[in-house]
């Protein structure tokens, strides 16, 4: 293996905060331990705000070297892209975000410069929108249908490319289909190399205040990813 390519959302890119609330210099993220565990080199194509179709989109866009691992955090499923006239950037301040979610100044501070030590990005020009937050039912069948469908293309495609992979739950989507059509597509996922598919890394933020990037963002800080990278390295090697 020469290589690791880190895809997904902001829960895959990482971030610029060891602990909670505290802002470093380096930028950090699921990948980086994997890669490191890997002895390989990281190439971060992850995306703030990611969905699954802009994960698909870049295994059919980037030059993969052939000897190179596949990690893929999925996104939630209520996203989709579209493509726009503004090059996208993310590794800018989060201003916004910081003052609406922010509980101190702390924490505002924290949240607004935790990603701009990331990865930049050239001549993305794909947006990412969200679908109606309702409870409605057709809301929930076409999310599943959506991400599951996705995910076997997802999985259809590396296995074109003939690259290993691993796959995991970056925000997980619990909704079982009732749709006998997404039954059939959920059965023809591949889940030997999908890490705990019914559990996510924002589960595991949940169960500990001190994973968070900050007061008012759940966000993984570099403390959640080392342990979620521990327990998946053993599920690697078991």
């Amino acid at each position: 293996m020469s290589k690791l390519y880190n895809l997904g959302c902001s829960f895959a890119y990482g971030n610029c905060v060891p602990t909670r609330n505290k802002l470093c210099n380096e930028h950090r993220g699921p990948g980086t331990y994997i890669a490191e565990y890997l002895n390989i080199q990281e190439v971060n194509l992850a995306r703030n705000g990611n969905s699954i179709d802009g994960v698909l989109r870049k295994l059919y866009t980037y030059d993969f070297e052939k000897d190179g691992v596949v990690l893929i955090g999925v996104p939630p499923s209520g996203r989709f892209q579209v493509v726009g006239h503004l090059e996208q950037r993310y590794n800018k301040e989060r201003g916004y975000k910081s003052g609406l979610f922010g509980k101190t100044d702390e924490s505002q501070t924290c949240i607004r410069y935790a990603y701009t030590k990331g990865p930049a990005t050239k001549g993305d020009y794909f947006h990412t929108l969200k679908w109606a937050e309702v409870t409605s039912e057709h809301i929930n069948e076409t999310s599943s249908y959506h991400v599951l469908f996705n995910i076997l293309k997802i999985q259809k495609r590396l296995k074109e490319l003939g690259l290993k992979y691993y796959i995991y739950n970056s925000i997980g989507y619990k909704h079982d289909p009732k749709n006998e059509e997404t039954k059939k597509i959920k059965e023809q996922i591949d889940w030997s190399c999908y890490y705990k598919p019914e559990y996510s890394m924002f589960d595991m933020v949940k169960s500990n205040i001190e994973y968070e990037l900050a007061e008012g963002d759940q966000h993984p800080n570099h403390y959640a990813y080392e342990e979620w990278s521990k327990d998946f390295i053993d599920w690697l090697e078991n």
